[in-house]
């Protein structure tokens, strides 16, 4: 299991995007990730955190997770995102932080048989997005992964 100093490195190598926002894990394990973002690099000309960054971090938060569960099991593949949704509650005016959780063993044991199966699934979840505990947006994506 990566460490989230190891996965901020992997995120920030394979898409330097992460870098430029400033983006770091917060925690991470086989059934939660937590990414942290910035608003000093990710404000707009409100001083509000841009819409595209929150977008990126509840996708990226969601895209982790699969990752390390992926990696976790041996399965190496192509993981892209396929659709996604956002919905924005709440201006956000200090560093924001993406959670994504999922326990739903049943649901992964399913996208693991479509994987052995065909070479390839699709997985749906979402990621809340929280600043001072107050959450401010939700994604929800569908993910594909081919094997």
């Amino acid at each position: 299991m990566r460490t989230p100093d190891e996965l901020t490195r992997y995120l920030h190598e394979q898409i330097p995007l992460t870098r430029a926002m400033g983006l770091a894990t917060d925690r991470v394990s086989a059934t939660h990730v937590s990414l942290k973002l910035p608003l000093a690099a990710n404000h707009n000309h409100k001083g509000t955190m841009f819409g595209g960054s929150l977008a990126a971090l509840g996708t990226l938060a969601c895209w982790a997770l699969i990752h390390v569960r992926m990696e976790r099991d041996g399965l190496a593949g192509e993981l892209v995102v396929m659709r996604s949704e956002m919905d924005y509650t709440a201006a956000v005016t200090a560093d924001c932080f993406g959670i994504c959780s999922f326990e739903d063993e049943d649901r992964w044991g399913r996208c693991r048989r479509g994987l052995e199966r065909r070479g390839r699934s699709k997985l749906a979840i979402t990621s809340e997005l929280e600043t001072g505990g107050l959450r401010v947006a939700q994604f929800a994506g569908d993910f594909a992964i081919v094997v």
